[in-house]
């Protein structure tokens, strides 16, 4: 830099640096840690910062001192180069306290105060004080608040947050309930068999503060060269130090300026931006296609992805019950059938009810009055039209109640209800939770890009089969919970898969967290959002595709970055060092090597830019 116009001498430069004194405060961190790296024999990007800045810093001061300050002077290239360096460093640190945030919104599953049964009356105390083997009582719209055995009188349960199904299920008399469900309907007692950090819940949150530790521990490619790349610079410096002056007997300034010119045309500019401009870019490009990576890292692994690991409910299916086929019995059209169940499900609030009615309204159905309506929980429902009872649930609750046993013997992954009206069996009806509609075509995609798919599922093993086989999909586990999923993502990784999870619940937050990249799909939950690197905002798997080939892009764009800067380097510090200079006159000062080093940062960003119209096959 030349100056202000009109002034001249040592107050020039004495204007530069104070104009530069606020911006070496505001980034005084990089010089701290830096020369802290450094003493410590470990220097990383802060120490290629710290000293690409000071020796530019230094050399101007040099000037001043001399009476030089109307020279070239280098306080505004010191300047730049911590402030976009830091501009990179910022895209990442902000992504790093979001495992906090999840452990935050499960600590809020569990109630503060839960009732206890106890001498004939009910008692509130705090959840935390309580111990194994106490009676605890759940009304409507009360959450578990630890792991128990129901005693007495049943619930409907939410259970997602455990086990992922969307679908209330119903719980009775010596059935198990966690710590973080719902009761949406009845009246319990539960034995507690688990308290404190032995619940399900608390597991989930220590398998999250694990993994999420894990994560930020990471460290970027840059450190790892620099580690190498930073004590070669400084010993080349002074050696070019020690040749110039001792050895060929030059000056004192023309020897400093030789050495200051090496560790300046070294500086990490181009080197600290190749990989957050290429990540940048890349996450814009991202975000036009509806995918948000929350770190630059995820944005790399994703393209190292060898296994993608999915949950099924929610994820590859829709997570709604659909009515996919009436079987009518002999004798019974399917419009009648479907009627009859309209009628009896029409003032029913369950999920299969509510599939029902649905498809019942868009084929043109009204439901008929009905009375006398009953729900006998866990088995069926009956109610009165036309003075005659029509009767719906599943196959026991037919038997118990008419004597009637359905033979249907077909193996299916699908809820089958069955239904009679008037003592005679009419049907039944088949509830699924259907695939999403690009599924197989997303599966399909890739397998084209050498990635394997794996469904994990609550279900049992003849469910899980049936729609594996329907996905396309060869390795599948079934019965799995939530610590399991963990395990099975860790278990992949151990044989040296690079493991993606995509998940939607609450349930998914530690095989999110503890895969390579954790993806959540559109419509997920607050948890799993917070816990994945990648989130889909678009409707469907389709993104899944596009999220790997924008990631190898990424990558490819960074390793051609770093080649260049790391080019530039092997060309430069030689003319820098003066190697040429007995035999050509070619030296390289300090004022050519800041514009070098400008030079090469220009083409890492325009390298990177690159990826904002990188085109989607």
């Amino acid at each position: 830099m030349h100056g202000f116009p009109g002034i001249t001498g040592k107050w020039n430069g004495i204007l530069q640096l104070a104009l530069l004194l606020p911006i070496v405060w505001i980034h005084r961190n990089w010089f701290i840690n830096g020369i802290k790296t450094l003493l410590h024999g470990a220097p990383a990007m802060d120490t290629l910062v710290a000293l690409g800045s000071g020796t530019g810093i230094l050399y101007s001061l040099v000037l001043i001192c001399r009476g030089q300050g109307g020279g070239h002077l280098f306080f505004e290239a010191s300047g730049m180069i911590l402030v976009l360096v830091s501009a990179g460093k910022f895209l990442e640190e902000k992504t790093k306290r979001h495992a906090a945030d999840v452990i935050s919104k499960l600590v809020r599953l569990t109630p503060d105060t839960a009732t206890v049964f106890q001498d004939g009356q009910e008692v509130q105390v705090k959840v935390k004080d309580l111990h194994q083997d106490q009676i605890v009582v759940i009304r409507p719209g009360e959450q578990i608040p630890v792991d128990g055995v129901i005693t007495e009188g049943y619930g409907v349960l939410d259970e997602s947050a455990v086990t992922g199904e969307s679908i209330p299920v119903y719980r009775e008399k010596n059935a198990v309930v966690r710590a973080g469900t719902l009761n949406t309907d009845g009246f319990f007692h539960f034995r507690t068999t688990a308290v404190g950090n032995d619940t399900s819940l608390a597991k989930i949150i220590a398998l999250i503060r694990e993994t999420g530790t894990k994560k930020l521990r990471i460290s970027r490619l840059a450190d790892t060269v620099s580690g190498k790349f930073v004590p070669a610079v400084i010993c080349l410096a002074v050696l070019t130090f020690l040749v110039w002056y001792f050895l060929l007997h030059t000056s004192f300034v023309f020897a400093m300026t030789a050495g200051i010119a090496v560790l300046l045309i070294s500086c990490p500019c181009a080197l600290g931006l190749a990989t957050p401009l290429a990540v940048m870019a890349g996450s814009g490009r991202a975000a036009e296609r509806a995918i948000l990576f929350r770190s630059g890292e995820a944005l790399e692994t994703a393209g190292k992805i060898t296994t993608v690991v999915f949950d099924k409910t929610g994820t590859l299916t829709t997570g709604q019950p659909a009515v996919s086929t009436i079987i009518p019995a002999n004798g019974i059209t399917e419009q009648q059938l479907l009627q009859l169940a309209l009628t009896l499900e029409n003032g029913s609030r369950h999920p299969y009810a509510k599939a029902i009615q649905t498809y019942g309204k868009e084929h043109g159905h009204t439901a008929a009055p009905c009375t006398d309506f009953q729900v006998i929980p866990g088995c069926g429902i009956k109610a009165v039209t036309d003075g005659k009872t029509i009767f719906g649930g599943n196959r026991a609750f037919l038997k118990a109640e008419l004597g009637i046993i359905p033979q249907d013997t077909a193996e299916t992954s699908e809820t089958q209800l069955y239904f009679a009206f008037d003592g005679k069996y009419c049907g039944s009806i088949r509830l699924a939770d259907p695939l999403r509609t690009d599924t197989r075509a997303t599966l399909q995609q890739l397998k084209g890009l050498n990635i394997k798919p794996f469904m994990l599922t609550g279900d049992q093993e003849s469910t899980a089969k049936i729609i594996a086989g329907q996905c396309g999909i060869k390795d599948y586990k079934s019965g799995v919970l939530p610590d399991e999923k963990e395990a099975v993502i860790r278990s992949l990784q151990s044989q040296g898969e690079v493991v993606a999870m995509v998940g939607d619940g609450i349930n998914d937050a530690p095989a999110l967290l503890r895969a390579d990249v954790g993806i959540a799909v559109c419509g997920s939950t607050d948890i799993a959002v917070d816990s994945a690197d990648v989130i889909l905002m678009r409707n469907g798997l389709q993104p899944l595709a596009e999220t790997v080939l924008i990631s190898r892009n990424v990558v490819r764009n960074i390793k051609i970055n770093l080649f260049w800067a790391f080019a530039y380097n092997v060309l430069a510090i030689p003319l820098a060092m003066g190697v040429f200079y007995p035999l050509t006159g070619w030296l390289l000062p300090p004022a050519a090597g800041a514009v070098a080093m400008c030079a090469s940062s220009l083409c890492v960003v325009c390298n990177a830019l690159r990826l904002r119209y990188l085109k989607m096959k």
